[in-house]
């Protein structure tokens, strides 16, 4: 049974999920994903993934499960490298839509797919 927790425990800190343990259980800790919509990041593509990110929060049911920051005012100064988004504190560099839905996917995984 320690070898399956264990092999568990692997996999889930491999993904962008957050997971802690309480009473024995693993528990998804809720992710804090930050969409820069700065001018640059906005202009490039973020406006469309945040779309993208509502459409599959909403089609999954997780809109409670994520918490989303909308950064705009306070640039991390990575324009270049927009746009820019942050899953727990982790910076995600040339985010287009198709590598906003793969961080989607990787943070969230269906069920049955882990």
């Amino acid at each position: 049974m320690n070898n399956i927790r264990t092999g568990f425990a692997a996999l889930f800190r491999s993904r962008s999920v957050n997971w802690f343990k309480r009473k024995g259980h693993l528990i998804m800790a809720k992710i804090k994903m930050v969409i820069c919509i700065g001018s640059a990041c906005f202009a490039k593509g973020n406006a469309e993934n945040m779309k993208v990110t509502e459409k599959f929060l909403a089609d999954r049911g997780l809109s409670d499960e994520v918490d989303i920051d909308l950064c705009g005012g306070l640039c991390s100064g990575n324009c270049a490298d927009g746009p820019i988004v942050y899953v727990n504190d982790k910076i995600h560099k040339h985010v287009d839509r198709k590598a906003m839905q793969e961080l989607l996917e990787n943070c969230f995984p269906q069920s049955g797919s882990r």
